[in-house]
């Protein structure tokens, strides 16, 4: 008869491809950060068609609209439920040229402001103080939070929100900003508010074809997604889906391009499977 013989496993381990909710249960955090449009296309605050109308009889006008819609979804997954708070496109108090990238509390070592109330205080404040001017450029609000995000702990996640009423001027230089953001924890948002082309926000979120840098990096991963806000004005269901469509997916492209395993998974025998899992996690 022959000898069956004998298999001894000296060493194991399980691959196993992790999801989105190992990382939040291994205690990664989100951290938001919202950018206003204060260009001149939207309009004068005084003229009644303008986005940023300050109705003297009160009443929301659209980008406090989106902003308490937007921001309502995010405040329920930020940590702190605090929100770094910028300007860009306008000439702020004190200044006289138009600025890109300025904190809508007017301190810029403290943008951070408390909940979806106090985004829509300041926001609605500042619009007395700040010039409406322009181009409409991403660019520097981009690299402010790619800085956030480099410089935030190891378990969190930065969520750009950009509000903006159409096209933008810096085309090549905000997809070198998104490149060069593809490389830290973070994911962007754009929110069209009103009714202008929108063209250029869908190029950005490059779902037909990843971006590529003046210098010809491409994108190492999918980070945009823009949401026109007009297709679910009234809507926070379909709204929230939306915003939060795709931020799962992105953060675990990230972690998969990085390496990173769920924390909780340290001194287990679960081993992140070779090449790219982040497809595989969502399936």
């Amino acid at each position: 008869a022959l000898d069956p013989g004998r298999l001894q496993m000296v060493e194991g381990c399980i691959e196993r491809v992790p999801n989105f909710f190992d990382y939040l249960e291994s205690g990664y955090e989100f951290t938001a950060t919202v950018a206003v449009d204060f260009t001149m296309s939207n309009k004068a605050i005084d003229d009644p068609d303008s986005l940023h109308h300050l109705n003297p009889e009160g009443g929301f006008n659209q980008y406090e609209h989106a902003i308490q819609a937007s921001c309502g979804i995010l405040v329920n997954y930020d940590h702190d439920k605090k929100f770094s708070l910028y300007g860009y496109g306008g000439i702020p108090e004190g200044k006289e040229e138009a600025d890109h990238c300025f904190a809508l509390t007017g301190d810029e070592t403290k943008p951070d402001v408390e909940g979806v109330e106090g985004v829509l205080s300041t926001y609605r404040a500042s619009l007395e103080s700040t010039k409406l001017y322009g181009p409409t450029n991403f660019a520097d609000i981009i690299k402010q939070s790619t800085t956030i995000a480099r410089e935030a702990r190891k378990t969190q996640y930065q969520v750009l929100l950009i509000l903006t009423d159409g096209d933008i001027t810096d085309m090549q230089q905000t997809k070198d900003a998104i490149v060069e953001a593809g490389d830290h924890p973070m994911s962007i948002v754009i929110i069209g508010v009103g009714n202008e082309d929108f063209g250029s926000m869908e190029e950005l979120d490059a779902d037909k074809g990843g971006l590529v840098s003046s210098s010809g990096a491409a994108a190492s991963r999918d980070l945009v997604q823009f949401i026109p806000y007009k297709q679910y004005h009234g809507n926070d269901t379909e709204l929230s889906k939306h915003i939060l469509g795709e931020i799962p997916f992105q953060l675990l492209q990230y972690m998969c391009r990085q390496g990173n395993a769920p924390p909780s998974w340290e001194g287990t025998q679960y081993k992140l499977p070779p090449g790219d899992w982040s497809l595989l996690a969502v399936q």
